[in-house]
Order: C-alpha cells, then structure tokens, then sequence
C-alpha cells in the first residue's frame, strides 16, 4: 500500500511521528499482523536488533513473501507526548519507513478510530486506551 492508497483507505491512518527521537512517516495498520521497519529507517534506530528463534515469513500487499530473521527490541514510539515501547521486524518498504501492526494496537488498547478523512479532528489519549485519528 502507497501513501496516496492509505489516504484514501479508511482502516489506516498515517502520520509523522517520533521513533527513537527520529522522525518517521507512519502508517498503522489494523490488517497487518506484525510491525515493521523500512531498511532505509532501521538505521536511525536507536533499539538493538536480536535476531528471532525462528525465521518470519511476512507477505507485503504485492503478494510477494519476504523472509526476516532479526527484529529491532524496546524502540520508543511517542505519540502526543507519551513514549511507548515497539519491536519492529526490518523488511522492504518504500511507501513508509514503520507500518503498525496489531501486535502494537492491540496490547496498546489502540484504536483506529474511522473518521471521514476530510473533516480535521484532534488525537486524543484516553487513560486506558489510545485513539489514532
């Protein structure tokens, strides 16, 4: 999925953020399974990469898979001033550096809240829960 694909989807959001103190276009994805970090980012990362007791089979929206055998622990996600552990897996994205997955979203108790894209709204947090607009 391209960026001007996202924007016009209304299961995703996209964004700027901050990961590890670098700027980084975001897409969070409520159908993707993991969270991945572009090749080109996972640079900037402060996190350490370790990799994974067992190899990952991740299959991008072309239909192509992708083997990964390393992921990025403990990066730092910050989203309206709180800071927010994240693992990412490094793949091959060009359309964004970071794609969120549910295995952020959920333990996170984010939501992706559905809104019509042209009318502007404010992110707000929530005690318990996050809500990405």
């Amino acid at each position: 999925m391209g960026q001007e694909e996202a924007v016009a989807d209304p299961i995703v959001v996209t964004g700027t953020f901050l990961l590890d103190n670098s700027y980084a276009c975001i897409l969070f994805d409520s159908g993707a399974e993991r969270s991945f970090v572009s090749h080109a980012f996972k640079h900037l990362l402060k996190c350490k990469s370790q990799p994974l007791i067992e190899t990952f089979t991740v299959e991008m929206a072309n239909g192509k898979k992708e083997i990964t055998n390393n992921i990025f622990i403990g990066c730092t996600l910050t989203l309206n001033d709180h800071s927010f552990p994240i693992n990412l897996m490094p793949v091959s994205i060009k359309s964004f550096d970071v794609i969120i997955g549910m295995d952020w979203l959920s333990p996170n108790r984010a939501d992706i809240l559905l809104l019509r894209k042209s009318h502007p709204s404010q992110s707000t947090l929530g005690r318990n829960s996050h809500s990405l607009r």
